[in-house]
């Protein structure tokens, strides 16, 4: 059984005695099982932490004469990371003596706090280490931390492992040479590199990391082994020498190599230097489509809009679908006035292309919203009107949406209203839903196209509270008759609230009520899961509509149409229908819905199901539901 130390209060004293009391005292210490060893930890570091002068140098003693005892390996461990968060060199022989211990644990603990400990002590223990290295992981080890410590006298113990046979010890001493980064250790990699071999990825990468001249960053760039290699070196060579940089990329873009080549072409672009750009414009026109694509998305990446040109060039010869997306959503970037009218062309051929449209919308062309602001507003034609319309609606033009709006109330052409409408349904703001539901209230041959976009605007703009309050039940409330009300009933299931769900509910549950079959029909196009407990009440007050009252529920629960609810609100409504439910022939054909439970849910559905656990009309079945998950 675990014991409490009775030490503990003392050693977590303030310290004033001398060493070998504070030795003795952790030795006792350490010698027995503690019930709570994470408070221990936290309370043994901050003494650590705060101790000063003579009284820290007493506490690392007795820490460090304390790791050759019989601990267990977790708490050897936990002293060690003692002495790599405070140690001195005064520490450095009890942790060089795990260098070799038969746990690795330990020989990692040890390797790790003599890395931190500052002083050249340190470092020589784990040199002198790699002559008795008990495995390859631990010499690979030891040279992470020689590294970590940019240890410039550890290049030489280090170089002769680049000749070993097994390629990943080769690769450590590599990558610990590129992190020591001395004029030697670059000499040495630069033999490594010269001989080739299976290391040669891990050589590359470390000749890199030693801030080599141009000259040979061009070599390791025109000979990389792998990509990573090749984009380091030209990032470094662009830095370094950029007419070499140059003459490179004009290379790279007159063959076929295709290693790294998106990323260099991006990295030239993103350079932002004259001469890249110009060896990337000068090679476009006479560029593969491919590398065009490549160089466009660049161009788009940097905000180059000068090359604009270069692209809409492009575009223009190209008869590739899909390059010409790329090409269009590049200039949706960079592109201005010019891009605007072949962008244009190709999107009227295809309104469905959704790379066309949003390259549109995303223009800088201002000459070209004032022309279609204009046109729309003053056009004498109605098909150049509607395609303004289009234009404005698509880029959200400054301005649009308060024109729009005007233009409802003073347009007389049927066609326009309608695409008018159709417009608001995407820009439209509250005042838009005011002035159709003004609209609506008319009850004119636009009706049907201004209801069924008032809808779609109202679910876009997911205020249903607050579009209850401020225009639809003022509406339903001061209209002079029930058709007057039947015209905004039908858009009540796109505004979603309890007040519109309580409007619908009190006429759907009043059978005498003239508005009671609208009511119902509207509430069984709800989009979300509240209106699962309408329909139960309907199917406990009106035994002659239950049957229905349960297929809605059903239909809501595995409908596609419900849209505004996830699973949580759904089996949480599902339980709570068949805890309400007024018969057990309700209850049972309620719980067919997730007779088979689907995996992502069961753990909610053996959650939600507590209330109704003790139901003694479904047990079976609501067992062998629970059964199933799980």
């Amino acid at each position: 059984m675990k014991r409490i130390c009775i030490f503990l209060p003392l050693i977590l004293a303030v310290i004033t005695a001398n060493g070998a009391e504070i030795d003795s005292k952790l030795q006792a210490f350490t010698s027995v099982e503690y019930e709570n060893e994470a408070q221990l930890r936290d309370d043994l570091t901050a003494m650590f932490a705060g101790a000063e002068g003579s009284e820290r140098d007493a506490i690392e003693d007795a820490v460090a004469t304390s790791l050759p005892s019989e601990l267990p390996v977790q708490r050897r461990l936990f002293l060690m990371h003692l002495l790599e968060l405070f140690g001195t060199e005064k520490s450095v022989d009890a942790l060089s003596a795990y260098l070799q211990d038969a746990d690795l644990k330990l020989r990692d603990g040890a390797r790790r706090s003599l890395a931190a400990i500052p002083g050249e002590k340190a470092v020589s223990s784990l040199a002198l280490a790699l002559r008795a290295s008990p495995s390859d992981i631990d010499t690979a080890a030891i040279f992470d931390l020689l590294a970590y410590r940019k240890e410039p006298r550890a290049v030489a113990i280090i170089v002769p492992y680049l000749e070993s046979d097994n390629a990943e010890l080769v690769s450590a001493a590599a990558s610990a040479l590129g992190r020591i980064g001395a004029e030697d250790a670059q000499f040495a990699l630069k033999a490594a590199y010269a001989n080739g071999g299976s290391a040669q990825l891990a050589v590359e990468s470390a000749l890199l990391d030693t801030g080599p001249d141009a000259a040979l960053v061009a070599k390791l760039f025109a000979d990389a082994s792998a990509p990573s290699i090749k984009v380091e070196a030209f990032s470094q060579l662009v830095s370094l020498d950029e007419d070499l940089a140059e003459r490179e990329l004009e290379t790279l873009l007159a063959t076929d190599e295709s290693i790294a080549r998106s990323q260099i072409i991006i990295l030239a672009a993103e350079s932002g230097r004259e001469g890249l750009l110009e060896a990337l414009a000068d090679d476009f026109p006479s560029a593969s489509a491919e590398d065009q694509v490549l160089m466009a998305s660049a161009f788009a990446q940097s905000g180059l809009n000068e090359y604009e040109g270069l692209v809409l060039e492009a575009l223009a010869s190209t008869g590739d679908s899909n390059y010409r997306n790329w090409l269009i959503d590049a200039l949706g970037d960079i592109g201005s006035d010019a891009s605007f009218e072949p962008i244009y062309e190709i999107f009227q051929s295809n309104p469905k292309n959704r790379v066309v449209g949003d390259a549109l919308s995303r223009l800088q062309a201002p000459s070209a919203d004032r022309k279609a602001m204009e046109t729309l507003e003053n056009g004498s034609d109605v098909d150049d009107r509607i395609a303004a319309l289009k234009v404005v609606t698509l880029r959200n033009t400054p301005g649009a949406n308060a024109l729009i709006n005007r233009l409802l109330f003073e347009e007389s052409d049927k066609k326009l209203s309608n695409e008018l409408f159709k417009s608001l349904e995407t820009i439209g703001d509250l005042e838009s839903v005011g002035l159709m539901v003004k609209l609506v209230g008319r009850g004119d041959s636009v009706n049907r196209s201004a209801q069924r976009s008032l809808k779609r605007l109202c679910q876009n703009l997911r205020a249903g509270s607050a579009l209850w309050r401020d225009y639809f039940k003022p509406a339903l409330y001061s209209a002079e008759t029930s058709e007057d009300r039947e015209r905004f009933i039908v858009i009540l299931d796109g505004i979603d609230s309890e007040e519109s769900l309580n409007y619908l509910k009190e006429h759907a549950l009043d059978l005498e009520s003239p508005l009671n079959d609208l009511c119902t029909r509207t509430l069984s196009r709800w989009a979300s899961v509240l209106v699962i407990d309408v329909w139960s009440e309907v199917a406990n007050k009106l035994p002659e509509k239950r049957e229905f009252a349960v297929d809605q529920i059903k239909r809501t629960l595995t409908g596609g149409h419900v849209t505004l609810s996830d699973d949580m609100n759904k089996v949480e409504a599902w339980a709570r229908a068949i805890q309400n439910a007024p018969d057990k022939k309700t209850k049972l054909s309620l719980l067919t819905v997730y007779e088979e439970p689907p995996s992502n849910i069961q753990w909610i559905i053996k959650w939600k199901t507590e209330p109704i656990l003790n139901d003694t009309d479904i047990t079976n079945e609501l067992n062998a539901i629970l059964a199933k998950c799980g």
